[in-house]
């Protein structure tokens, strides 16, 4: 009965929150609307989760922490370091988690360089500093084969990361069938990158042309 009491109230917790529509915890800021399941977090750190429409587990001790379902796939996050030009690590919920930039491929820096990986490289560092956050949005699918977050990332002024790369002529646009919300205004800042000669589109194709 004590399980039940506390799955019900957890769960009036949640809904009355809808007032503010959204839950919150350290390093995230999560919408309600889909949430799946509830996430509480006791007194020794561990989590567990439950439906809150049908409970039928609840952790008994003290609860230092709830949040909705999914935790650890959209919202604010903290930058943990920057991988690469199309590669980060986030912090949420005292873990790690890495993030592909989705439909932009920029040059590797990591076992080969290439050109105009480290000006995408550092471009990327530039945006991220340490103690920034950025916002996390997925599309179709949620993480590649080696379990990458596969996100569109928001800087705090609103500018969309992924964008400005293609923009700028740090990347060229990774054609996924998969993702499909931003793939016309991707298209477009490339489009654009490609007209202006921005970026790789004049140094590598000038690289290309001496043979180094």
């Amino acid at each position: 009965m004590r399980k039940v009491a506390l799955a019900l109230l957890a769960a009036v917790c949640l809904f009355a929150a809808g007032v503010d529509a959204r839950a919150s915890a350290p390093g995230l800021m999560l919408d309600l609307e889909g949430a799946r399941a509830l996430w509480v977090q006791d007194e020794d750190r561990e989590w567990y989760s439950y439906i809150p429409a049908a409970p039928d587990f609840v952790n008994v001790r003290f609860i230092e922490r709830w949040v909705i379902e999914p935790p650890s796939t959209t919202g604010t996050v903290p930058i943990a370091r920057v991988v690469d030009g199309d590669t980060i690590d986030v912090t949420v919920w005292d873990e790690t988690r890495r993030v592909r930039l989705l439909l932009v491929d920029t040059p590797e820096v990591h076992g080969g360089r290439e050109c105009y990986g480290r000006e995408a490289s550092e471009y990327v560092a530039s945006l991220l500093p340490e103690g920034s956050t950025v916002r996390l949005e997925r599309d179709i699918k949620d993480t590649d084969s080696f379990g990458r977050l596969l996100r569109y990332v928001y800087l705090e002024d609103g500018r969309m990361l992924n964008e400005l790369l293609l923009e700028g002529g740090y990347a060229r646009l990774f054609d996924s069938r998969d993702e499909e919300r931003h793939e016309q205004r991707m298209r477009e800042a490339e489009a654009r990158a490609r007209a202006s000669g921005a970026g790789l589109w004049t140094a590598c194709a000038m690289e290309d042309e001496s043979g180094e």
